[in-house]
């Protein structure tokens, strides 16, 4: 079909002189040809073109037609179409929703559990409920043990030795029953509170008193240097039972007493004068510590403690004494050896018959050459022997085994045994005894007389 060409207001551009070349243009593009100009006529077999419209002044562009064949119209479509026939494109629809498939039911299938595995589940359900009880009981005697919620107001005695670590403290409160748990008590310590510093001495504490109140009893005697203590030393102790009380009254330590009572250096006369046998005294001050009722600083250094006893003592055998021992021809130091075996043997109301006895033997060698008192044997047994000592030394404090007075004391006598064997009673007898209570003394001047009297007695009579 035919067509009528189209114009386009596409501008190629003007050649300086545009009949140059026009032939050869033509022939390269057959289906271009120039537009007619104006006032010249078109060509018979091609319609005349709409003439363009009047511009104003502007000047006209050149113009070119386009000739297509009739299969480029075909193929291309015609772009001046009618406005009538025009439809406008379709919006697209928009795609239906997919639907969803159902999925097949699955069949539960039940399971079959057999009687083992039932019995199985049952055990460890028991077991986990068996945990939970046991941790929950756990719980509460915990906070029983730490807050004192328990039944009992009896007062038990803790003796706490110098340098024991807070470990061994809670054992030992666990085992006297004042805490449930020592493993407890320790956490306490160190997650609940900044640490303890518990002081060596002896502590009355209860099952109900909380971890609070145990700790704050515990550090009672922390910082109290300048706190003084009234200690009474009973006549007839020894140096290890000196020791001790002062140990268990924060006064010092056991082994700084010792330590002082064998080694301290003192200025006493009395003291120098044991310095040749203090080799065969396992305690060389054993005697010469005065038995009183003092006042002690709270942590005092044992030299001072064991200073002021023998200070005491220098006091308490007065100058009188003294010059009493002299003329007798007895040494201080064989006034106190007799003195303490008479404050183990009798009672106050007979210390001075008790020490004639012993002073009639001591001056008859040849019918006694041995006192034979029992507690110098004793003494040679429970006190000494436990220190591993020579067999010289065990025998030399034995009266059954040497002769005359034992090396030294036995003890430290108060002032009533010094002053009966300074002045004993004037009696015949070599041999005394006493009933098992020490109610009643019996004295008689033959063995003979003396195993009558063990029978009045009502005693052994081996003992004879």
């Amino acid at each position: 079909m035919n067509k009528e060409p189209m114009e386009h207001g596409m501008s190629f551009g003007v050649s300086p002189d545009p009949e140059e070349g026009k032939e050869t243009w033509q022939e390269e593009h057959p289906l271009i040809q120039e537009a007619p100009v104006l006032g010249e006529q078109a060509p018979e077999d091609q319609p005349l073109a709409e003439e363009p419209p009047v511009a104003s002044a502007q000047p006209q562009e050149e113009k070119f037609v386009i000739n297509l064949p009739d299969e480029a119209w075909e193929e291309f479509g015609d772009p001046e179409l009618d406005q009538g026939t025009y439809e406008e494109p379709q919006p697209a629809l928009e795609p239906e929703p997919k639907k969803k498939r159902k999925r097949p039911k699955r069949k539960v299938v039940k399971e079959k559990i057999s009687p083992v595995r039932m019995v199985i589940k049952i055990v460890i359900a028991l077991i986990v409920l068996g945990i939970a009880v046991a941790v929950a009981t756990v719980g509460v005697l915990v906070i029983k043990d730490v807050m004192g919620f328990k039944d009992g107001d009896e007062v038990i005695e803790i003796s706490i030795e110098p340098d024991e670590t807070v470990t061994a403290v809670a054992n030992k409160m666990e085992e006297a029953g004042v805490i449930d748990s020592a493993f407890v008590f320790r956490a306490y310590v160190r997650y609940a509170t900044d640490g303890i510093q518990v002081n060596f001495g002896k502590y009355a504490l209860k099952p109900s008193m909380s971890y609070s109140d145990i700790i704050n009893t515990l550090q009672e005697y922390s910082d109290q240097s300048s706190v003084t203590k009234r200690i009474t030393i009973k006549e007839g102790a020894t140096v290890e039972e000196i020791a001790q009380i002062m140990q268990d009254n924060a006064i010092c330590t056991k082994e700084a007493f010792i330590d002082e009572v064998n080694n301290g250096e003192f200025k006493a006369s009395f003291v120098q004068a044991l310095d040749e046998t203090k080799d065969m005294r396992p305690y060389r001050l054993e005697g010469y510590l005065f038995p009183d009722t003092n006042d002690y600083y709270i942590g005092s250094d044992a030299h001072d403690v064991v200073s002021k006893m023998l200070v005491n003592f220098d006091k308490r055998f007065t100058s009188d004494m003294r010059q009493l021992a002299k003329q007798k021809g007895y040494t201080i130091d064989e006034i106190m050896t007799m003195a303490s075996i008479v404050q183990a043997e009798a009672t106050p109301e007979e210390m001075a018959n008790v020490a004639g006895v012993y002073w009639n033997r001591l001056n008859s060698p040849s019918k006694f050459p041995k006192m034979q008192s029992d507690p110098t044997t004793l003494y040679a047994e429970h006190v000494l022997k436990p220190l591993k000592v020579s067999q010289e030394i065990l025998d030399g404090y034995n009266t059954y085994a040497t002769e005359g007075l034992p090396t030294g004391p036995i003890n430290n006598p108060g002032a009533e045994a010094i002053e009966a064997v300074l002045n004993p009673s004037n009696t015949d007898a070599y041999f005394f005894l006493s009933t098992k209570d020490g109610s009643e003394f019996y004295y008689a001047e033959t063995y003979e007389e003396h195993k009558q009297n063990i029978k009045k007695a009502g005693l052994d009579e081996s003992l004879g």
